[in-house]
């Protein structure tokens, strides 16, 4: 029975040393592996966040008759701006953002179109910098020389979706 948990030794030689390297290839494989697998989640953490605060977004901005003014321009009928539009979506994505990222570095975009006369969109676009670093891209890199891997920088959403009213004041984009 010891002699069976005895390394063989091949034309005199010990496998000691063999077992060690194949241990160092396919520890360096399943840690590459497990990085890529939690950097994937983390992108699709942020990914999923960014695109429900531009749909949130886009919720707020459509509601009908809850807006004076659009981009601070007053609707007929109204001589001051008191609730306006793109202030309130721009402000509520940066409320549902600011748990992983500075309200300073989301970019939101509001344009408002016209497919015909019954039908209005309001279009929220959403841009982040991807804020875990690129775990995966490094561990590449070192392994090729050309340094042609990347990864996502930014993480954006585009949403759109129909006015409620499409009657309501919507200016000319």
């Amino acid at each position: 029975m010891a002699d069976m948990l005895r390394p063989t030794k091949i034309r005199g030689r010990s496998e000691r040393g063999a077992t060690v390297v194949e241990f160092a290839v396919i520890a360096a494989l399943v840690l590459v592996i497990v990085f890529g697998i939690v950097e994937y989640g983390l992108i699709f953490l942020q990914e999923h966040y960014v695109a429900d605060a531009a749909r949130e977004g886009a919720r707020i901005g459509v509601r009908a008759n809850n807006y004076d003014c659009y981009k601070g321009e007053p609707a007929p009928g109204f001589i001051n701006c008191t609730s306006d539009r793109e202030t309130k979506i721009v402000a509520a994505v940066q409320d549902y953002l600011n748990v992983l990222y500075d309200p300073d570095e989301v970019t939101v975009t509001v344009l408002s179109s016209e497919i015909d006369a019954a039908r209005k969109l309001l279009r929220v676009s959403v841009q982040t910098p991807n804020f875990c670093p690129p775990l995966t891209v490094g561990l590449l890199q070192l392994l090729r020389s050309d340094g042609q891997v990347q990864g996502p920088s930014l993480i954006a959403f585009t949403t759109s979706m129909e006015y409620e009213d499409a009657e309501e004041y919507v200016p000319e984009p």
